[in-house]
């Protein structure tokens, strides 16, 4: 049988296991199966599950303070699924799927969105159950610029749950900001802010139906008030008055009707699929003659809509400022965000800072893939 390796994290240790080391502590039959492994010729073979727990086992007890590094690794291979049935799950899946957004257009590794486990409360973000890399831990911590004070405001039940990634250049700081539970939750947003350019991306997040159906909006859906609150926040942007501050459109808001699967892509994983659609856009969707019903409502989805941005299509015009506002602050910023949890949606706002410029920041990202 052929098997085929991923590599999702790579850590570098303060001291190398020899395979002698570990040899000698392992049990004579578990040393030679550990020796047999090491030896074959195609440089991969899985472990037993037993004989894979002897071996960490005795790498902590040779490197006791390798022990929380191992925790975390372990965890980006073993990752609590999600299913869409509990309505905390489908918010956490789509608090990751915005977080793999975000990792995606900052360039950082997507396997950092899956090292998770459930929290125990339900009403609890989804940056609530990561796992925090312990080779970064004090920055991860205790290290945000951006992002003190935000805790939900004046609501008593909010929260603001923080992850910081740095690649020694950059810095992306990801917040959770929620203030609702679960049972009040009207949906999730996604929120990128990149500080060089005072400029950000909104994506709200709605879902088509089991097996890729369209999303049905009634006469009195609440799809209807919530477009009139995103082309508010449209309204924040400001003018463009330099060539820098250009934009394909005036549009920064967005819709996302996402395709969620029966089967969880628990870890390392792509954003998921679904029609990415700026708000004015679903403004004329809602009054075409492709989208109507036999009644008053409309259908929006794959047949309906011919033209929507993908992933990766979004992902890149998102990094080169072809789309997002104009001339926005930090603390225009967080007033949007504390409108938007008001109004009882779930936020997963990131903001990007760096001290590079357009150029170099393009040539970076056309440098690597997405």
């Amino acid at each position: 049988m052929d098997y085929r390796a991923r590599i999702k994290l790579v850590r570098k240790v303060s001291r190398p296991v020899s395979l002698t080391d570990l040899t000698r502590v392992l049990r004579k039959h578990e040393g030679r199966a550990l020796q047999v492994a090491a030896m074959e010729p195609s440089g991969i073979y899985p472990l037993a599950k037993d004989m894979a727990r002897a071996t960490l086992g005795a790498v902590r007890y040779l490197r006791p303070e390798m022990n929380e590094l191992l925790n975390f690794l372990e965890v980006a291979v073993n990752s609590d699924s999600l299913d869409s049935v509990s309505p905390e799950e489908q918010f956490w899946r789509e608090e990751r799927d915005a977080m793999r957004t975000i990792l995606r257009i900052g360039q950082f590794s997507t396997a950092l969105a899956g090292v998770w486990r459930r929290p125990t409360d339900r009403n609890a973000p989804y940056l609530a159950g990561l796992i925090r890399d312990p080779t970064e831990a004090a920055l991860m911590e205790h290290d945000t610029r951006f992002f003190d004070g935000w805790s939900g405001g004046k609501y008593p039940q909010g929260r603001c749950d923080i992850q910081v990634f740095t690649d020694g250049a950059r810095r992306l700081e990801i917040a959770n900001v929620n203030a609702t539970p679960i049972e009040g939750r009207l949906g999730t947003d996604l929120i990128y802010y990149h500080h060089g350019t005072h400029s950000f991306t909104l994506v709200q997040y709605k879902k088509l139906g089991q097996g890729g159906r369209p999303m049905y909006v009634g006469p009195n859906d609440r799809l209807h008030v919530q477009i009139d609150r995103l082309e508010a926040v449209n309204r924040k942007s400001r003018v463009p008055a330099a060539a820098r501050d250009w934009r394909l459109s005036s549009d920064h808001c967005f819709i996302k009707l996402a395709h969620w699967t029966e089967e969880d892509s628990a870890g390392d994983a792509a954003p998921t699929n679904g029609l990415i659609l700026p708000v004015t856009y679903i403004r004329l969707l809602l009054q075409d003659s492709a989208t109507a019903t036999r009644g008053q409502g409309r259908n929006l989805g794959y047949e309906q809509v011919e033209r929507y941005l993908t992933n990766s299509q979004f992902i890149e015009l998102v990094q080169d400022g072809f789309i997002g506002s104009v001339g926005v602050d930090v603390e225009t910023l967080r007033n949007i965000v504390d409108e938007r949890v008001e109004q009882g949606q779930g936020t997963l706002v990131a903001i990007e800072a760096s001290d590079e410029t357009l150029s170099e920041r393009r040539r970076r990202n056309h440098s690597r893939s997405a």
